[in-house]
């Protein structure tokens, strides 16, 4: 089950940090602050998150995605201890996701992004691989002309 709520908790992030970027954040605002203060100080939560997303709105501007990567960080392990102590959280979490969260292709298509760095070969995201061989490609020498 803590495997299940770190994936929620990570989802959950990504969707607040996507939420917090856009204009969508002050519809989803108030069910965010219900979500992460569970019974707690609504008020401290709201000034929290607000935070967050000034702090976040600030990275994006200077381009700092390292910044960024540590807020959504701070979202995902707030997420996951709210999940924890709060059984009724993962499904208003799930929710929130499926209204707010990136679609997802109709036609069962996969969309992967690597934010890697430079790729020189095949890049291969499965759950289960067996049996593949996957073999690089070399330049094609040309024949060498014959000397009379």
């Amino acid at each position: 089950m803590d495997v299940e709520l770190t994936a929620l908790a990570a989802t959950g992030a990504t969707t607040v940090v996507g939420l917090m970027v856009t204009e969508t954040w002050n519809r989803a605002r108030d069910r965010l602050v219900r979500l992460f203060s569970r019974g707690g100080d609504e008020e401290a939560a709201g000034e929290e998150l607000q935070d967050s997303r000034d702090q976040l709105l600030g990275a994006r501007d200077a381009e700092d995605e390292s910044a960024a990567a540590d807020i959504e960080a701070a979202l995902r392990v707030w997420l996951r201890r709210v999940l924890q102590r709060d059984a009724d959280a993962v499904g208003q979490l799930r929710d929130l996701i499926a209204e707010f969260g990136p679609e997802r292709p109709v036609d069962g298509a996969v969309n992967n992004t690597a934010h890697v760095g430079v790729q020189n070969g095949p890049m291969v995201q499965a759950r289960d691989i067996s049996g593949l061989t996957i073999h690089g490609s070399t330049p094609s020498r040309s024949p060498r002309p014959e000397r009379p």
